[in-house]
């Protein structure tokens, strides 16, 4: 859910300055006010270049201050636990932001959404999951639950019990970052996934950096298998675009085609574009 945004209409301040502005009471005050939003972006097609999903991302848009980047609010809403109702309000204003124009979106349209262990284990996440789900269409979109190394769901029978029922109600789960800990690969060992989403550092470095290469192609290897889809993150350059399809990545994310932008900007430069 930590993404930096390209935009240059928003004002930002020093990092030195969000211990003053962030804190339990703020981010609280600040869900009563819907100041999070969602940015979202777009996810591509390896092959077709065409447009099959997004990830869901969020922006405090602080009245006073303008953007503040949730790495600097993620952290204490997780272990404040606000992060539950921040990302229900999330995945309520996604679902009204998109229900105008679900029809010009692309069948199975993937909406990736993070979640926390404490989201994911919240009373009510399942009919919240299935709310946006039904809002939109269970023919139209999948929705997708992203799962990070951060702040990871417990490996127990409660939680697989979750999981079953989810993937029965069509709701799918990718591993984020993946490759950069150990927790990806207990929820690979543990729970039905379905897409692995290649880390940034290494699809950046895959080109130039011999092992990065290496791990990459261990990666796909292993997602191969059992017939997982993969999204590689982060890519920039053509060059890392062209490097990832040849890898045989399915899908591709990243600055090269788009940042992150606010969900009416979204639905201008690449639904409607998509749709017409």
């Amino acid at each position: 859910i930590i993404s930096a945004t390209g935009s240059n209409s928003h004002r930002y301040i020093n990092d030195n300055h969000y211990h003053h502005i962030v804190t339990p009471e703020a981010i609280s005050l600040a869900l009563e006010n819907h100041e999070f939003k969602p940015w979202i972006q777009p996810v591509f097609c390896a092959q077709t270049g065409v447009l099959t999903g997004c990830e869901v991302l969020v922006r405090w848009e602080h009245p006073q201050t303008g953007i503040i980047p949730p790495d600097q609010f993620i952290p204490l809403a997780e272990s404040s636990g606000l992060i539950v109702i921040m990302t229900r309000q999330l995945m309520k204003q996604t679902a009204d932001i998109l229900m105008p124009v679900k029809h010009l979106l692309p069948d199975n349209f993937h909406i990736g959404i993070n979640v926390s262990a404490g989201c994911f284990l919240a009373a009510g996440f399942e009919k919240e999951c299935l709310n946006l789900v039904n809002k939109l269409g269970n023919d139209k979109i999948k929705l997708v639950l992203e799962l990070t190394e951060r702040n990871p769901i417990p490996v127990t029978p409660e939680a697989r019990a979750i999981f079953d029922s989810l993937h029965q109600h069509n709701i799918t789960f990718a591993l984020d970052d993946f490759g950069t800990g150990y927790a990806t690969y207990r929820y690979l060992q543990a729970f039905p996934v379905d897409f692995i989403k290649i880390d940034k550092s290494f699809v950046q470095m895959a080109s130039v950096d011999e092992i990065s290469g290496h791990i990459v192609d261990n990666i796909v290897e292993l997602a191969r298998k059992p017939g997982l889809s993969i999204v590689a993150e982060g890519v920039e350059t053509q060059e890392q675009a062209d490097l990832m399809i040849g890898k045989g990545v399915h899908f591709l994310q990243g600055y090269l085609y788009s940042p992150p932008v606010p969900g009416n900007k979204f639905i201008s430069e690449w639904v409607m574009k998509a749709g017409g």
